[in-house]
């Protein structure tokens, strides 16, 4: 509570102090039709408070004007009304004074000096600026100025792509300012790239945007979850656990077979998204092609570029938001919770498989059936998706205040966010945000920048993690029972096979935790200073802060019979166990840049710069057992140690890059980049490596062919190749490792040493990854953009693979060496495609895109790497599915006798598999590839309708050509002891029933002929096609909010995961598809609702 309120009381002291000043540089809003000039200036003297002085005889106050100015300073929009009266404004004081000036008599040419800014106050570099009726213009420079020879009372036209245009009557000015007010509808014209931004119409690279504006309601848990539906972006959140929830996330197919996530940069730093509050995020770009060259050795797998919210300058903002939703598990398995149907589904499956005796007898079916009425703890009906999951409930809040002057602006931010889980118990999450900016123009040259990004966050889990416990729901029988009123907790009074020790699955939800505290933070300065000849210096310095720190306490746990009220020892003793992971990254990066325009026609930048990295990080842990009782926690209290270990790591990156763009007339355009990249991961030799880059670009929209066709606004063809690197391996690998343990040790004249060996046969010539990428692409907008369209074809191919080698065993039975033995290519193709358009108050939308990527496996050096279930080999995908070919079921003892089978225990309704090699046995000669790990094909598409200030908006997302592997319990009836699903009480195979979908009723462990050999009936298709979100929000009039004090109020309810369409009905389609079980959190359904306002 005290945490809550000296937060509240922060944001109370910033926005006095944002008010304060903005007293000393007055913005309104102020909007006008056909006023005159006195009820402009009456307007404007009502709004700021301020007096004027000014002789009436030099005004024309009955002159008509219309004004639309939205937190804009006082004096720019007097001189912008005033202007072709040739009057300026100047304050002094607590007045604004109107004077006449005449610098050099109208009809004489002068110059007129100026600047072009966004509403924020920043420059606008490469804005248009035109003297109407004549061809006298310039583009403007770094610093958005510009000089022209104009005659008094001469009229610009100024424009910049993603702004409306603005013409301003010069009247006898001899230096004006220019504010370009920002085109909502082309936000995303601008856009962030490697070490800058780039305007979209002359963009050569690949790059996919999101701006948050457009899912800012959605329920977001994790950052990861901003990037669904991107085209080239896959994304797969397999689990919802709260404070685990974190995506896979891959961009344009998987291309090495170490680690393929991208590099995530947050306002150019190297940042994980697992800390990072969603709500802080402003705009997200993703570097898919050569335009991620300018990273070098982390950018092979791509470039996710995220932007937080920045400081602005004007009037003080204060933004206010909140959500509040219900959460619930989108599947859970299917399975039989009546007991009695459970043990005659048991025993059937036992006579199936030939067993003359079965697990349940006669006499204890019926005694349980009618046991059942009577005594629920002795005879229960377990349902433990019931009895261990629940609604859970999620809220989140942020907070912001932004405003400033021309001298300091500021951004200040904060959010809370609270996660009660599906879980009855242990199952929930805490997250703590801020997000604080402070940026100051110190003199005119230098301006200096301070921020701060922080993120504390806790979770609990159960003792023995999430997987296990899912696991252990999924193994739980309906005959288990729960807890006694007195806290006993229940196992059985049935003994069944594989089940000697019976695990209760709410006391293992309860019996114990492990508390997480995640702690990281990001401090960032930003120095610039513009040296002479136009050229610009900037300096950045990172600081990342890691502290993660993590608890298990558990209790001593204990089963009874319900009936005989037998203890049994689950699990006897108490123990705790202390992590800790501590790390400090820096980051130092500077560059040099200089633009210069020639003529107004050819436009050069160019840009170069280092970066320094440095990783440091350090953990430790330390294990006791054999504690006093379940409420003693401190490590110091266990009496027996029985771990200990810790580690160190140490990583540097050291590199130069640079860029040079040109365009003529933003006609022709080409953008080359480099990098020359040295990391410590490497031996002497191979450390540095050289990453060139060179895109492409023709506005064919500019040509003079092309000005009649009004139709369309955007014609370019772009093009791009580049290279990257990818050192994603373990610190010095290059190196031989010695494992010191004590398994080594040894006794040297009675005297016990300690021993140590080498574990790893190393290649000290290992290097780089290299990617080399080819990107061809078309944008296409027309019909005032409302429509827009792009494609793009591309080819990525990565060679010099890191690839563990086998060596024979008897070289000191050592493991094989890391390799550049690998090359992988993945080839695709990307469509998007939206409409939008308005009809009076009524507006909507229509989009989608598709993608395709065909992975395959080019070069492995002769060798090949076979898993249990899957497989790398030349010529497939990257870990293909490899499994023996189911072929049906046989139907007789007749068919089984004419058929090569996989031992004599096969009997009708087995699988029958296929002889591939058409030899007299089944082996693994007839395994085959069948199948994608990772899906070729991603889609999505979205709508929206609105109407005044009601708005319907929806998003699908899905995957196609994709399989998924399910074993283990549940997947397979009566596993180890397992329940079953009620699948097979109607879909297995039967005497009467030779079309099924599955085999005859059997236990898997008593049928090792249809799970030993891993085979397609049991891979399934995990395409989907989900209803990702589905929102109503409804935007109050302003005549309703302005008397609170509101410039917006914006109210929602949507849903998430709302519906799901899918061959794969078992689980959610959404799993990790590498598992092979359903040991995962459930994917979760959220009813959401809440409120955006704008102070």
């Amino acid at each position: 509570m005290l945490c809550r309120l000296s937060g509240l009381l922060t944001l109370c002291w910033f926005t006095v102090a944002a008010q304060a000043l903005y007293a000393q540089n007055p913005v309104i809003s102020l909007t006008l039709k056909n006023a005159t000039v006195r009820e402009v200036i009456e307007a404007v003297k009502t709004q700021s408070g301020y007096s004027f002085w000014y002789r009436e005889s030099e005004i024309d106050l009955r002159k008509r004007v219309s004004v639309e100015a939205h937190d804009q300073n006082v004096l720019k929009l007097l001189d912008g009304v005033l202007a072709d009266q040739g009057i300026l404004a100047k304050l002094e004081g607590r007045h604004i004074v109107l004077y006449k000036s005449d610098p050099a008599g109208r009809g004489r040419e002068y110059q007129l000096k100026g600047r072009v800014e966004t509403e924020a106050g920043d420059p606008i570099v490469g804005a248009n600026v035109l003297v109407e009726g004549t061809t006298n213009g310039m583009v403007t420079n770094s610093k958005g100025e510009f000089a022209l020879n104009v005659t008094a009372g001469a009229r610009l036209s100024v424009s910049f792509i993603g702004y409306d245009a603005a013409q301003v009557e010069v009247g006898n000015r001899t230096h004006l300012t220019v504010v370009l007010k920002e085109n909502n509808q082309l936000l995303d014209d601008v856009v962030v790239i490697g070490y800058g931004v780039q305007k979209k119409v002359n963009l050569t690279g690949s790059v996919a945007v999101r701006q948050m504006s457009e899912i800012e309601n959605q329920p977001m848990t994790h950052a990861s979850q901003a990037l669904y539906s991107m085209p080239g972006v896959y994304i797969n959140q397999a689990s919802s656990k709260p404070g685990s929830d974190g995506a896979t996330i891959r961009i344009r197919g998987v291309g090495t077979m170490s680690s393929s996530s991208p590099m995530v940069l947050v306002d150019g730093m190297e940042y994980s998204l697992n800390e990072l509050n969603p709500g802080d995020i402003e705009t997200i770009s993703v570097l898919k092609d050569a335009s991620a060259s300018i990273y070098g050795s982390k950018a092979a797998n791509g470039v996710i570029l995220i932007t937080t919210k920045q400081a602005k300058k004007g009037a003080p903002v204060v933004k206010l938001s909140a959500n509040f939703g219900i959460q619930s598990a989108t599947y859970v398995p299917d399975v039989v919770t009546d007991p009695i149907q459970y043990m005659n589904m048991r025993n059937q499956a036992e006579l199936n498989e030939g067993k003359l005796t079965v697990t349940y007898n006669r006499d204890d079916i019926l005694e349980y059936e009618e046991g059942m009425k009577h005594d629920k703890y002795i005879y229960p009906a377990s349902d433990w998706y019931d009895l261990c999951y629940q609604n859970g409930f999620l809220q989140q809040y942020n907070a912001r205040v932004s405003g400033g002057t021309d001298k300091i602006s500021y951004s200040l931010g904060g959010g809370y966010m609270n996660q009660r889980g599906i879980m009855v118990a242990n199952d929930d999450a805490e997250r703590f945000s801020w997000d604080m900016k402070i940026n100051a123009q110190v003199t005119k040259r230098l301006k200096v920048g301070i921020s701060l990004l922080g993120n504390l966050r806790y979770n609990t889990d159960p003792i023995y993690g999430v997987s296990t416990t899912v696991n252990v729901i999924n193994r739980a029988l309906p005959i288990f029972g729960t807890q006694l009123p007195d806290g006993k907790w229940l196992s059985t009074w049935l003994s069944t096979p594989g089940r000697n020790n019976p695990e209760n699955p709410l006391m293992e939800l309860h019996e114990g935790n492990t508390k997480r505290q995640l702690h990281r933070i990001l401090g960032r300065i930003n120095i610039g200073y513009d040296l002479p000849w136009g050229i610009k210096y900037n300096a950045n310095l990172g600081y990342v802060k890691v502290d993660h720190y993590s608890k298990d306490f558990k209790h001593a746990m204990y089963t009874y019979n319900p009936k005989t009220l037998e203890r049994k020892n689950f699990s006897a003793y108490v123990s705790a166990k202390d992590w800790d992971n501590n790390a400090i990254n820096y980051t130092f990066y500077n560059t040099l840049s200089w633009g210069k325009s020639f003529g107004g026609n050819h436009n050069f930048n160019v840009m170069v710069g280092t970066e320094y990295k440095r990783y440091d990080g350090k953990n430790f842990q330390a294990k006791k057992r054999d504690y006093f009782n379940n409420q003693l926690t401190a490590l110091s209290v266990g009496a027996t140690m029985e771990d200990i270990s810790g580690g160190s790591s140490l990583e540097l990156l050291f590199s130069y890059f640079g860029r040079i763009t040109y365009d003529y007339k933003e006609k022709y355009l080409i953008d080359v980049t480099a990098r020359y990249d040295g990391s410590s991961k490497f031996a002497k030799g191979n450390r540095w490596a050289f990453f060139p880059a060179v895109s492409v670009g023709w506005r064919i929209d500019k040509e003079n062919f092309m000005q009649n066709v009004r139709a369309v606004d955007v014609l370019k063809l772009r093009g791009s190749v580049g290279e990257m690197g990818n050192q994603a391996i373990g610190n010095y690998e290059y190196l031989m490792a010695v494992l010191a343990n004590k398994s080594y040790n040894y006794s040297f004249g009675d005297v016990l040493s300690g021993g140590a060996a080498i574990k790893d046969f190393v290649d000290e010539n290992i290097s780089w990854e290299t990617t080399r990428t080819y990107n061809l692409g078309l944008d296409f907008e027309a019909f005032d953009h409302r429509l827009l369209f792009s494609v793009d074809l591309y080819k990525k191919r990565t060679e010099g693979i890191l690839r563990d080698v086998k060596i024979p065993a008897q070289i000191g039975n050592l493991n094989g060496p890391k390799q550049n033995i690998g090359v992988v290519a993945n080839d695709g193709v990307e469509l998007n495609l939206q409409w939008r358009s308005a009809v009076k108050n009524f507006h909507y939308s229509l989009g989608g895109n598709f993608c395709y990527n065909k992975n395959i496996v080019v070069d492995l050096d002769g060798q090949e790497y076979i898993k249990t279930f899957n497989i790398i080999r030349e010529g497939e995908p990257i870990d293909a599915w490899y499994l023996y070919q189911a072929d049906g079921f046989y139907n007789s003892y007749e068919e089984i006798a004419n058929s090569v089978t996989v031992g004599s225990g096969v009997k009708p309704g087995y699988i029958r598999y296929k002889n591939l090699n058409n030899d007299d046995k089944i082996d693994n000669d007839d395994r085959a590839v069948c199948g994608n790990l990772t899906p070729s094909i991603t889609y999505a598409f979205n709508f929206s309708l609105g109407w005044k200030g009601l708005e319907l908006s929806a998003q699908f997302q899905g995957v196609a050509d994709v399989k998924t592997y399910l074993s283990g319990n549940l997947a397979a009836p009566f596993w180890n002891g397992a329940g079953v699903l009620k699948e097979w009480a109607t879909d297995a195979w039967t005497p009467e029933n030779h079309n099924s979908r599955l085999p005859i009723l059997h236990t898997a462990t008593g049928a090792p002929e249809m799970h030993d050999y891993k085979n397609t009936q049991w891979l399934y298709d995990a395409s989907y096609l989900r209803c990702k979100q589905l929102q109503l929000s409804y935007t109050l009039p302003k005549r309703w909010i302005s008397k609170l004090g509101m410039s917006q109020c914006q109210i929602f309810v949507n849903g998430e995961n709302l519906f799901t369409i899918s061959p794969l009905k078992m689980f959610d389609p959404e799993i990790d598809l590498s598992s092979t079980n359903l040991m995962q959190y459930p994917s979760l359904r959220t009813i959401n609702f809440g409120f955006n306002i704008t102070f």
